[in-house]
């Protein structure tokens, strides 16, 4: 529910352009592996396999917004 109102704000504030970014330091490798974690058994319960192939990345954004991409992905990708 968090992330769901997480996510309109972000929307409300991009319409109306006053998107905030935060930028931090994130590790990308240890974000990709928790987020394929966290949908691999809704991958496997579809009869797919999820993997994540990562190598050491810290890289400077917003780590909600790159969670919610990646969410965004995996959840879009697992449904259809």
């Amino acid at each position: 529910l968090q992330e769901l109102v997480a996510a309109l704000l972000a929307l409300y504030e991009s319409e109306a352009d006053r998107l905030r970014t935060f930028e931090d330091r994130v590790a990308l490798d240890e974000l990709v592996e928790k987020t394929a974690a966290a949908f691999r058994p809704a991958a496997e319960a579809n009869g797919a396999r999820l993997t994540a192939r990562t190598s050491p990345a810290v890289i400077e954004g917003s780590e909600i917004r790159l969670r919610q991409a990646l969410n965004n992905l995996l959840d879009n990708a697992l449904k259809h």
